[in-house]
């Protein structure tokens, strides 16, 4: 959905064009150099533009500051065990992949979601008996 913007941090940063089906690794390299130069300017950019009401900026931040770092935690946050966390950061892919009318990427958190609560249902069951 985003990927003129890819296309353009990819050329700038590693030189080359990224392909239309990326490879996992150069999807991950993206992601974090995005995550990671965005951290880095974030705060000299937001008094600049903070107050810019274009479609582009705020859609453009929207990304940075909230689509970005779920992706790169996403792993991380299934990595530490914290079912909480990782149950949170699924809940908010499901939204973003919903309103963005992502047709199959919606149906992997949703899944995962229900599994969650069947087991927590279930378990907490087996706990009282």
């Amino acid at each position: 959905m985003f990927k003129f913007f890819f296309d353009k941090m990819y050329k700038a940063v590693f030189g080359g064009s990224l392909s239309k089906k990326p490879k996992p690794y150069r999807s991950t390299l993206c992601v974090t150099a995005a995550f990671l130069g965005w951290s880095l300017v974030r705060d000299k950019i937001l008094p600049k533009l903070g107050s810019s009401k274009s479609h582009e900026f705020v859609s453009i931040l929207y990304r940075l500051d909230h689509v970005v770092p779920i992706v790169f935690f996403q792993y991380q946050a299934f990595r530490s065990g914290d079912l909480n966390d990782f149950e949170n950061l699924m809940i908010q892919l499901s939204i973003i992949f919903i309103s963005w009318q992502r047709r199959h990427y919606n149906k992997s958190p949703l899944s995962l979601l229900s599994d969650m609560a069947y087991i927590r249902k279930h378990s907490i069951q087996h706990t009282i008996k």
